[in-house]
């Protein structure tokens, strides 16, 4: 929600061209910063809730898992990053050193060191003190927001908004690091929160975890490369006009991570007492929940879409169609979520790899396919294409997993 109100807030400031290229330039960081944070997370909550032991050699496992995924995340930052440099308009008349496109390669630069901190938090700490880093950031830029619009009226200019982020990131970063070096180097037990997952070996951890990092770089290219794309293809105003009902939408989002929270754990300690009628029974109460979510936010969405996207401004109003169709996808997600959940806890990390870069690839396919006829709401159609097509494959995945340990 925070993040949400920071994006409300730029988008009325800088205007729909302007907000389209501050986000383009933020995507291409944040695949980077976000990359660094995962890879450990939902295969630590599988063996912790399976009853793994605590082992302080594991401080040295996560650390050498960090700066392995921190350095995959450079390499593909740059290389998004690179590939909007080439096929932007924008970036063609102004020259590839454009002021704006340095401040892009500055945020990139802090957010290798931020990922640094993030990803070894995520790795020791409990996962709210991680998503703490998050709310710090937000209200660091809510706040610098509130100044600027008290003193100049609206921010002028993609780089100064990325300011704001580096800003964020950097106070965040120094947050985050005195916490691991305080409460995550506290000696290991029940009640700590470093998080140790002591029954797989070394080779094994690291040879799981890295199906689980392709889940996360999946996760972060559909909801960060599109907007990329996007904004190469058809220009900043379209990329503007399309991420203000994809930010909205992403509200959607939220029921299918609090699923997750929930039955992730559950479904990993039934499933290691050889309990599948209780792994069964899981999944049911968890599609009984996220089924009639899902139509009541598309249903939302549908009536009161207009409404929604006025939050952003009049110039905004063309974001009502991307908001429906993005929602719809997310609305699939949320539907499929405790398919991901079971799949993800009981061994199937490479098939749940697999369903996410099925989604990855159809996803963009149509944007490359959609966006030159149908500009913004071009790009919300093939995100719901992505999520539609995997379904099946789900479906399929989990009779599969359900039938092979049926006892």
């Amino acid at each position: 929600v925070l993040a949400l109100a920071v994006n409300v807030l730029l988008g009325r400031m800088l205007g729909a061209a302007e907000y389209g290229h501050y986000m383009t330039l933020l995507s291409g960081a944040l695949i980077l910063g976000g990359l660094a944070a995962r890879g450990s997370d939902q295969l630590l909550t599988r063996e912790l809730a399976a009853g793994a032991a605590d082992n302080a050699e594991w401080r040295h496992v996560l650390k050498r898992w960090a700066v392995k995924r921190t350095a995959i995340g450079v390499a593909l930052a740059g290389l998004v990053y690179l590939i909007w440099l080439f096929i932007s308009e924008t970036s063609r008349s102004v020259g590839y050193l454009s002021p704006t496109a340095l401040a892009g390669v500055l945020l990139i630069t802090l957010s290798v060191i931020c990922a640094l901190a993030a990803g070894a938090l995520n790795g020791f700490a409990a996962s709210m003190r991680s998503q703490s880093l998050v709310v710090v950031k937000n209200v660091v830029i809510l706040v610098s927001l509130g100044i600027f619009w008290w003193f100049l009226g609206r921010i002028h200019a993609a780089w100064m908004a990325l300011w704001l982020q580096v800003g964020g990131y950097a106070i965040a970063f120094v947050v985050g690091w005195y916490w691991f070096h305080t409460v995550a180097a506290s000696p290991l037990g029940s009640n700590s929160v470093v998080a140790v997952a002591g029954n797989l070996s070394t080779k094994r951890w690291s040879s799981t975890a890295h199906h689980f990092l392709l889940v996360g770089i999946a996760a972060l290219l559909v909801n960060r490369l599109d907007v990329v794309l996007v904004s190469g293809l058809a220009g900043n105003e379209t990329a503007g006009i399309y991420v203000a009902g994809a930010r909205l939408a992403q509200l959607a989002l939220m029921v299918a991570l609090a699923v997750n929270v929930v039955l992730s754990p559950r479904i990993s300690s039934a499933w290691a007492q050889k309990d599948h009628a209780a792994v069964q029974r899981l999944l049911r109460s968890g599609l009984m929940f996220t089924v009639p979510v899902a139509v009541i936010e598309v249903a939302v969405v549908a009536l009161f879409g207009r409404d929604i996207v006025a939050l952003f401004g009049p110039a905004y109003a063309q974001s009502a169609m991307p908001l429906f169709w993005v929602t719809l996808a997310y609305a699939l997600w949320t539907v499929a979520a405790p398919g991901y959940a079971l799949l993800a806890m009981t061994g199937s990390e490479k098939v749940v790899a697999g369903l996410s870069w099925l989604v990855v690839i159809t996803n963009v396919g149509a944007i490359l396919v959609l966006v030159p006829l149908d500009g913004a709401t071009g790009a919300g159609l093939a995100m719901t294409i992505g999520y539609g097509l995997s379904f099946p494959a789900l479906v399929i995945a989990i009779q599969k997993q359900l039938l092979t340990h049926a006892e």
